[in-house]
């Protein structure tokens, strides 16, 4: 079992052809002494022990990526993913004295490469160790590329060629690092991937056959290392959506609230109107504020919150037209045309009321413009926004053929797998928004 699932499979058919040998030898040889039936019960008990072993053996090989992976599961440094290999080839092998010396290479535009780092682990666990730089880079030297078993008082080493099992002499810093570290006898694990390079040293009872299993390990070390980036890079493009969305939020509610108060402000700074007829307008300004401030509260919620209760869609996004009216000063309606799955917008509400803010505050600050008709539409397959307005048309790109598309909104769009469409004419714009329900499920 120990070297692997095809070996157990011929030990087993060995071992259950020779007992069935023997008793047919003992039977000729001594007639009328051995119960045939009493050999074939014990060979079917045979029989059933062997397959157990080869289960066992086939479900270990199959479950060891599972094993692994869940090893270092999460977002680890690479001192600790260091750890975490010298962990895992303790336990394999069984040693309570292993030792790891590695270096990381820089990117190929800088020079030189990083210092050598050592860390041990023993009875006490997993710890640093203080070691001279030149003895380390002295040490990744004269280690070879491939596993190999050392024996420190005798200052040779076993590697594994490619037809046979060759002997070699152990240099003079290596033999006198490991006798240093009480390391007598073990075997030497190479270390080469994602510009690291490095061997551990482990203290065991080695053969010849173990070669193998070194060899076993430094394929496991490799998909460790591999499979710690992945997760590094897999929680990096997390957080960087997580950022995207972030900033969307604040830019489609955040800076659009302040844009509008700040248009408000303008226009009363520029009105003729008497101070009662002001302060009216700026009581107005203050509950906005204070509807806008509840809800960026809610926004901090929601992301507190792994699925967070909404309220119906609907009207919700009609109480929002209604305050962006106001914020604005603009006529902005809202027209349902039914047929609206609430499913789907317990997915998407969210992100339909930012579309509407930005939407809107675009029409008013870009185009200029005085009224805005939102619209929703729900179909079999897909759930339809509609942002149109009166304002000027949209300004053309450099090349003259195309118009510039709102980035916020195609942003979102995307994210959801919609599409986003714009038309843009002598009688204002209109954006239409298609998300499609499956991205609800």
């Amino acid at each position: 079992m120990r070297w692997g699932g095809r070996e157990t499979v011929l030990t087993a058919l060995a071992v259950n052809l020779l007992f069935l040998l023997s008793g047919e030898a003992a039977a000729l040889a001594m007639p009328g002494e051995i119960d045939l039936q009493r050999l074939l019960i014990r060979s079917s008990y045979l029989v059933v022990l062997s397959l157990l072993f080869i289960v066992y053996a086939a479900g270990t090989h199959d479950d060891k990526g599972y094993m692994l992976q869940a090893r270092v599961r999460g977002h680890f440094g690479l001192p600790r993913l260091i750890e975490l290999i010298v962990e895992h080839v303790a336990g394999r092998l069984g040693s309570t004295n292993v030792i790891a010396v590695w270096r990381r290479e820089k990117n190929s535009d800088r020079q030189g490469s990083a210092i050598p780092q050592v860390c041990c682990l023993g009875a006490a666990g997993s710890m640093s160790m203080k070691v001279p730089s030149d003895v380390l880079w002295q040490v990744l030297a004269d280690s070879a590329s491939q596993p190999f078993l050392f024996h420190a008082e005798k200052g040779r080493v076993l590697l594994a060629g490619r037809d046979k099992v060759t002997a070699a002499r152990v240099s003079q810093h290596l033999a006198q690092f490991l006798e240093r570290r009480s390391l007598a006898t073990g075997i030497a694990v190479p270390i080469d991937s994602n510009n690291l390079h490095g061997i551990i040293f482990a203290e065991a009872e080695v053969s010849v056959d173990d070669l193998r299993t070194g060899t076993r390990l430094v394929e496991e070390a490799a998909f460790m290392l591999e499979q710690g980036l992945l997760n590094r890079l897999s929680e990096e493009a997390a957080a960087a959506r997580t950022r995207l969305a972030i900033a969307r939020d604040l830019h489609d509610s955040v800076a659009q609230l302040l844009a509008g108060l700040s248009f408000r402000l303008e226009a009363l700074k520029r009105s003729e109107k008497a101070a009662l007829e002001l302060r009216d307008e700026v009581e107005l300004l203050q509950q906005e504020r204070a509807t806008e401030q509840d809800y960026v509260r809610s926004l901090i919620a929601e992301l507190r919150e792994e699925d967070p209760p909404r309220g119906e869609v609907v009207p919700q996004i009609r109480r929002l037209t209604d305050r962006l009216a106001h914020q604005w000063s603009i006529n902005c309606l809202f027209v349902d045309s039914g047929g609206v799955r609430p499913a789907s917008l317990r997915t998407f509400g969210q992100e339909i009321e930012q579309m509407v803010r930005e939407g809107v505050a675009n029409a008013v600050r870009h185009g200029k413009a005085d009224r805005v008709e939102i619209g929703l539409t729900g179909q079999l397959q897909s759930l339809e926004l509609t942002i149109a307005d009166n304002g000027c048309w949209l300004p053309e790109n450099g090349d003259g053929a195309t118009r510039v598309r709102p980035r916020s909104l195609e942003e979102r769009a995307q994210a959801l797998g919609g599409a986003l469409e714009v038309a843009s004419g002598e009688c204002g714009t209109t954006i239409r928004i298609r998300l499609p329900l499956e991205a609800s499920g």
